[in-house]
C-alpha cells in the first residue's frame, strides 16, 4: 500500500527521510446544514467532538491531539480558541493548533492532524470545525459595517471596497468567460443545479432537500450575471469532526475505517482577481496541480475513483472543476457529462452525492471536513439512501480565493 508522508507545505512533494505511519479516519460526525444555528458556537463544537469520539468508540482521555478552526467569522472569538476548546472538552493534548485559510481551512486542519499522526507525534488526533455565516439583524448600520470590514479582510483594502458583493462578482466573471469560450448556456447551468438538488434530496442533513426545475433555477433572482440565486451556494451554518489515528491502531478498534491515501496542495501567487497576463480565468490551475500531486502520491487517477466531494460554490465553477480534476473528457464538456449521467449513481463516478455546496450547503470553514465525513461514510458503506455501490476510492477538493489555492485529498476504504 502507498504510505502517506508529511507534506510540509502546499505545492511541495518533499518527503521525510523515514517511512511514516499510515493514517486512518476512525471517527466521524456531521451536523445537519441549516441557515442559522440553534445553540452557542461553543456548544456546537463540543457536541461535534463528543459525537465524533462516540462514533470511534474512543474516550476523551485517549485523545492527545486537537486541531480546530476558528469559530465562524466573529473576530472576537478567535484568540486562543484552540486552548479554550481543549479546556472546555477536558483534553490533555501533546499537540494543539488553530488553523485558518479561507475555504480550505478544515482541509488544512485535516492535513496538519494527519502529519502529526504520520510522524508519530500523537496517537489520536481530533479535528473539529464549525462555522456560522448568518449575520442578518435588525440594525442595518451594524450589518453594513460588518459586511464592509469583512469584505476588506477577504479581498484587501482596494478590491474589498470597489469589487463589492464578496466573491460573487468575481466568480460571475469567471463564469461569463467560461460560457463564452465553451458555448455553455444558462440552461445547462440550471440543469446542473437540478442534478445537485436531486442528489441533496437523498441526504437528510442537506440544507435544500426539495428538488427543483430548470425554470425555477433560471427564474430565481439574478445575483451577478449569469448567476441566479439558485446557482449560488447558500448562507449556511454547520460543522463536522473526524478522529485520526494510525492504520495499526485503527485495526485494533475492530471497526470499519478509512485510510487517507494522499494529499495535494497548490496556491498560485494571486488572490481572487488575476494579475498575471497568462492567467486563464476558465481553468483553475490550483485544482489541476493539487489533484496531480494527490493522484501521483496515491497511485490512482480519476478513472479509479468511485465517489468525490468537490468545492463547487457556483454552477459554472462546479463544471470547470469537473474538467480540471479529470472527471470530464475535456474543457467545456462538464455540462455534457452531467446530461449523460456520467457523474451520478450508475455512471462513471458519483460527484457530490450530498448535493455539493449549492444544495447540501456551505458553512465555509467546515465545508472541507463535511466533505471528508461524506467520503468516509461512502467508503464505510454507511451513506444510507445515497450509497455508491462498492465504493473503494474517494476524493475531496477544497479551495480558497477564486480557486487560487486548492487542497485535494484521496481516501481508500479499509475493512
Amino acid at each position: 500500500m502507498h504510505r502517506i508522508r508529511c507534506i510540509c507545505r502546499s505545492g511541495s512533494n518533499r518527503k521525510v527521510s523515514n517511512p511514516s505511519e499510515e493514517v486512518a479516519i476512525v471517527g466521524i460526525h456531521a451536523t445537519p446544514i441549516t441557515k442559522k444555528r440553534n445553540r452557542s458556537i461553543r456548544e456546537s463544537f463540543a457536541r461535534i467532538a463528543i459525537a465524533t469520539l462516540k462514533d470511534a468508540g474512543v474516550e476523551p482521555k485517549e485523545v492527545d491531539g486537537l486541531v480546530t478552526t476558528p469559530p465562524g467569522i466573529n473576530p472576537d472569538l478567535v484568540i486562543m480558541y484552540g486552548a479554550f476548546l481543549g479546556k472546555y472538552l477536558g483534553l490533555d493534548t501533546r499537540m494543539l493548533q488553530v488553523i485558518e485559510n479561507g475555504g480550505a481551512t478544515s482541509a488544512l486542519a485535516l492535513r496538519a492532524a494527519a502529519n502529526e499522526i504520520a510522524l508519530g507525534r500523537v496517537k489520536r488526533c481530533l479535528v473539529v470545525s464549525a462555522d456560522e455565516r448568518y449575520r442578518m439583524n435588525d440594525d442595518m448600520d451594524q450589518m453594513l459595517r460588518f459586511g464592509a470590514s469583512a469584505n476588506i479582510g477577504l479581498q484587501g483594502s482596494y478590491d474589498g471596497i470597489y469589487v463589492g458583493g464578496f466573491p460573487v462578482p468575481i466568480y460571475a466573471m469567471s463564469g461569463q468567460r467560461y460560457m463564452h469560450e465553451y458555448d455553455v448556456s444558462s440552461k445547462e447551468l440550471a440543469e446542473l443545479v437540478v442534478h445537485l438538488r436531486n442528489h441533496a434530496s437523498r441526504h437528510p442533513g442537506a440544507q435544500f432537500q426539495k428538488p427543483t426545475t430548470v425554470e425555477e433555477v433560471l427564474g430565481s433572482p439574478i445575483q451577478s450575471a449569469p448567476l441566479t440565486l439558485h446557482m449560488c451556494c447558500p448562507v449556511s451554518t454547520g460543522g463536522a469532526g473526524v478522529l485520526l489515528t494510525t492504520v495499526t491502531e485503527a485495526k485494533k478498534l475492530g471497526r470499519p475505517f478509512t485510510r487517507i491515501a494522499s494529499f495535494g496542495g497548490y496556491h498560485e501567487a494571486e488572490h481572487f482577481l488575476p494579475v498575471s497576463l497568462d492567467r486563464d480565468f476558465t481553468t483553475y490551475r490550483s485544482a489541476i496541480n493539487a489533484s496531480k500531486q494527490a493522484y501521483d502520491m496515491a497511485g490512482v487517477g480519476p478513472k479509479d475513483l468511485d465517489v468525490a466531494e468537490i468545492y463547487g460554490v457556483y454552477a459554472p465553477t462546479e463544471l470547470m472543476l469537473y474538467e480540471d480534476l479529470g472527471f470530464a473528457a475535456e474543457k467545456g464538456s462538464g455540462a455534457q457529462a452531467v446530461r449523460d449521467g456520467r457523474l451520478t449513481h450508475g455512471g462513471d463516478l458519483v460527484v457530490n452525492p450530498t448535493g455539493g455546496r449549492i444544495a447540501y450547503g456551505h458553512p465555509a470553514a467546515a465545508t472541507p471536513l463535511l466533505e471528508t465525513v461524506e467520503i468516509a461514510h461512502q467508503l464505510r458503506g454507511t451513506a444510507t439512501g445515497r450509497q455508491v455501490d462498492g465504493a473503494r476510492w474517494g476524493l475531496t477538493h477544497a479551495e480558497h480565493g477564486c480557486l487560487n489555492g486548492s487542497v485535494v485529498t484521496t481516501y481508500e476504504a479499509m475493512a
